[in-house]
């Protein structure tokens, strides 16, 4: 018999949520960066760490719609316009003893996840979401009409899993965290 996931996601987004802060020299109302290093804390009994990058938010495009509608759903989804932006970050599980995850993960870091003459990011953060158990958190800046969040920057956190997840035999959809 499959055992349930024990992945709370609730876990993820109260670390990104208390690990965001707003950019103020970004000349974007509404731009933010999410601290890793302090997810990473605020998460230590998951067996999951971050991936070192999407730590900027970037402002919500046309062409980010339908990558958005993977997490966000009905009027969830048409809530969004210009005044938004957003993050993906990337958990991996690291209770595995897999010296490729552990090197790759290192090279991210070291790299400010950033491309190099001499490194690819962008492969090596494919490979990782492709070969190993992962999970993505959407995170959303806006305005709330909360009076008592005035000049507060909001988050919406929503959570999923990736295939290499998903195919496991383990694995428990999560269907509140679309809603």
């Amino acid at each position: 018999m499959a055992k349930n996931y024990t992945i709370d996601y609730n876990v993820f987004k109260r670390a990104i949520t208390k690990s965001a802060t707003k950019v103020v020299d970004a000349g974007r109302d509404l731009a933010f960066s999410v601290d890793l290093a302090k997810v990473d804390t605020l998460i230590s009994d998951s067996n999951c760490i971050t991936i070192k990058a999407n730590m900027l938010s970037n402002p919500v495009l046309a062409r980010d719609i339908p990558f958005l509608s993977e997490y966000f759903i009905e009027s969830r989804l048409s809530w969004f316009d210009e005044a938004k932006e957003f993050t993906t970050v990337i958990f991996v599980e690291n209770d595995t003893n897999d010296a490729e995850l552990q090197r790759l993960l290192e090279l991210i870091a070291a790299q400010n996840a950033e491309d190099t003459d001499e490194y690819d990011i962008v492969k090596m953060i494919a490979e990782v979401v492709a070969k190993y158990p992962c999970y993505f958190a959407v995170t959303v800046s806006y305005i709330s009409n909360d009076p008592q969040s005035s000049n507060r920057l909001s988050y919406s956190v929503v959570c999923r899993a990736n295939k290499v997840t998903i195919k496991k035999e383990n694995y428990k959809y999560n269907p509140q965290d679309m809603a």
